[in-house]
């Protein structure tokens, strides 16, 4: 039994083969969908296969898709886009195949596959597909019964399109690399078709699940000229006789970014402020700027499925991004014809206003996560040693003399730490009488002059930065009683192990 990926639009039998492989103990995922009236008798699919690569298209689906969560399955890319992984994705990938025989399917790994790729092995490949015509009615289907699929104004045309990217994606990019085995629908209701899929997932199928009934309609109205060019060469890999087919012209040519009211605020706002170094302004295009943009939330309380949200912070921020989420995917070409100029202006000033104002909070989320970082930071001290622990003394000769007297054989030992001392003048005086009483105090200590590492720690420091000095030694040596509580609090604040080093 060998590992398989399952490519292929959806509603083109992808399915059919996943359940004849589950149902002869291949892993599906986690918690598999329900099935519905569209798949009686289910879908062999999970959200955590699917949700990564969710993730991984809402970073790339162009914003004219105006796609929401759970809804790329049915996602047109442009050819000369690739999805981008990451950590998070790289951890969850190798989780899931981790499970051993697993049949992962979803369409979207029509677009995902070189970002799962690492993690397969030699798993094989199984590309199922039928009558274009036929998929695209049963995609506009879907979308009108499936609440969460309500907000895409499917078309066939759209949906044509959407199968069409996805299998020539397949065939140019894809598939000169690994084992594959292509299937036409048609195929897999019969004897024929069921003993090459055995052969080459290497173990016997659950022969009961394909089902004659579950046939769909057939079609031969005329198809585009791109999408028969693709069905015949799926076809012929799959050695599935068809017959001729008329074609037809193909649609204009799609385009991934509208002339839209958020496009021309960043004009704008590119203009008024050039030197910006805000998150927005790190994207290199304004396409991969709107990229980001489309992927913020966009209904008010609803949880995003694209990134974490900075929603319960800076309540504002939800307004600003739903308003940039609305002004990336509106398409202003239909007002601008109309002559609807006014319009037009208030909603890129709408947009420009947001932009503004986000660019803003988000300027102060990046200083706030900048100091977060620093303060994980070591606070920088010279000194020879990889060892050093800290103390703030009484900057007088006799207590001096004490600390260094009791601390010696620690100073001399071979692995012997640097001794870090805060100096504040507010508190122990001038720096000039502070390091005289230290000389004094040291040739009382050390009357052979042997050497010690001492170093001063003079700078002003914010009580919230003490957690670094806390960072850059390993202890804080505390010695007889200091009259003055404010040093020992000082050094308890860097979360330092204080230790008592009076002589027993």
């Amino acid at each position: 039994m060998r590992n398989v990926l399952i490519l292929g639009s959806g509603r083109s039998g992808t399915s059919m083969v996943a359940g004849t492989l589950a149902g002869a103990g291949w892993y599906v995922g986690e918690r598999p969908y329900a099935p519905r009236s569209s798949n009686p008798k289910g879908f062999f699919e999970s959200s955590d296969v699917n949700g990564v690569n969710e993730l991984l298209l809402s970073e790339v689906v162009p914003a004219s898709e105006r796609m929401g969560p759970w809804q790329r399955w049915l996602a047109w890319l442009p050819d000369d886009v690739e999805c981008r992984t990451s950590p998070r994705v790289e951890r969850v990938l190798a989780r899931l195949c981790a499970q051993r025989p697993w049949c992962f399917k979803d369409p979207r790994l029509s677009y995902t596959l070189p970002v799962w790729r690492p993690h397969i092995g030699d798993a094989g490949l199984v590309c199922v597909f039928r009558d274009p015509a036929v998929t695209a009615r049963s995609i506009v289907k879907e979308c009108a019964q499936e609440d969460y699929l309500a907000s895409l104004a499917m078309t066939e045309e759209r949906a044509i399109a959407a199968w069409t990217a996805m299998y020539g994606r397949i065939l140019e990019r894809h598939r000169h690399a690994g084992d594959w085995l292509f299937l036409h629908y048609e195929q897999l209701l019969t004897e024929e078709g069921m003993r090459s899929l055995e052969r080459f997932v290497g173990a016997p199928i659950s022969r009961s699940f394909p089902e004659e009934s579950l046939r769909r309609t057939q079609s031969d109205e005329p198809l585009t000229e791109d999408s028969l060019a693709i069905y015949e060469e799926l076809c012929g890999l799959a050695r599935y006789p068809i017959a001729p087919r008329a074609r037809r012209a193909n649609p204009p040519a799609r385009t991934d970014s509208p002339r839209t009211a958020f496009l021309l605020a960043l004009e704008q706002w590119v203009r008024e402020r050039p030197a910006q170094r805000s998150s927005l302004a790190r994207a290199a295009t304004p396409a991969e700027l709107e990229t980001l943009v489309r992927a913020l939330p966009a209904g008010h309380g609803e949880p995003p499925a694209d990134r974490e949200s900075l929603d319960g912070r800076l309540p504002s921020v939800a307004l600003w991004e739903r308003c940039l989420h609305e002004a990336c995917a509106y398409d202003l070409g239909p007002l601008e014809a109309l002559g609807q100029r006014s319009t037009v202006e208030a909603l890129v000033g709408t947009a420009l206003h947001a932009l503004r104002e986000l660019t803003d909070i988000w300027q102060r989320e990046e200083r706030l996560a900048a100091f977060e970082r620093e303060l994980r930071e070591p606070w920088p001290i010279e000194s020879a040693s990889q060892r050093r622990v800290l103390a703030w003394p009484v900057w007088e000769v006799e207590a001096l003399a004490a600390l260094l007297t009791s601390v010696r054989a620690r100073l001399l030992a071979s692995d012997a730490p640097a001794l870090i001392l805060r100096h504040d003048a507010e508190l122990d005086g001038p720096q000039a009488a502070a390091l005289s009483a230290l000389e004094q105090a040291y040739a009382r200590a050390f009357p052979s002059g042997e050497a010690v590492e001492v170093v001063l720690l003079v700078e002003p420091l914010r009580r919230e930065e003490l957690v670094r000095v806390g960072l850059a030694v390993e202890a804080a040596w505390v010695h007889g009683v200091d009259p003055d509580p404010r040093r020992r609090a000082w050094l308890l604040a860097t979360g330092a192990p204080l230790l008592d080093v009076d002589p027993k």
